[in-house]
């Protein structure tokens, strides 16, 4: 059964890269356009970056808004797709997929849906936070050290470290600054209500 042709946007600067996208999207039976300018970007249909993904989003966020971008990536791991999917990509696929998995993203991400490798399902999902891990968060949040949060919650400074390493992995940060900068991201950020702050002699007993 076919498919109606879709108009995708290549928004890749190298040109190499850019050519091979755009043979890669006319195999899969759509139209490959190179945008010139905001008003040929807000008349395709989903957009594909690659490279230099941060800087070409952020052009098509203020441009189209709207419009389902994916993402091409030489690797694919959980780190780049956490941060992907904050970002708003809609769709993510690796250089070594690309003619398997281009063709069924672009239908995906067209129809409204997320498309990622399914490796990487759990990423798309609202990370799975211990009460441990949202109070030690929310206290990172509020700007306490590892020692100081320890003396709260009277445990271990070590026992601290070991949360905040495994919440940093659920959420797909590496730093007290990234976690705390995509809890309170106004636009992208999970937001405060993951957190369990402990205000009480209670709270802090567990």
């Amino acid at each position: 059964m076919g498919h109606a042709q879709l108009r995708v946007a290549i928004v890749v600067p190298n040109a190499t890269a850019r050519r091979a996208l755009a043979s890669a999207t006319r195999a899969c039976g759509h139209r490959a356009a190179l945008p010139a300018d905001a008003s040929a970007l807000r008349a395709c249909d989903v957009a594909i970056v690659a490279g230099h993904v941060a800087g070409d989003l952020l052009a098509i966020r203020r441009t189209a808004p709207d419009l389902p971008v994916i993402a091409v990536l030489p690797a694919v791991d959980r780190r780049a797709v956490s941060m992907l999917l904050r970002e708003g990509v809609a769709g993510i696929v690796a250089e070594s997929e690309l003619e398997v998995a281009l063709a069924p993203t672009i239908l995906a991400v067209a129809s409204g849906q997320l498309c990622i490798p399914r490796a990487y399902a759990a990423q798309a999902a609202q990370p799975q936070l211990s009460t441990r891990e949202k109070q030690i968060l929310g206290m990172v949040v509020l700007g306490f050290a590892n020692l100081e949060i320890a003396q709260q919650l009277v445990v271990a400074e070590s026992t601290v470290k070991s949360h905040l390493s495994s919440a940093f992995r659920k959420l797909g940060v590496r730093t007290r600054v990234e976690a705390a900068a995509l809890i309170l991201d106004p636009q992208n950020g999970l937001g405060t209500g993951i957190l369990t702050i402990p205000t009480t002699a209670a709270d802090t007993a567990g």
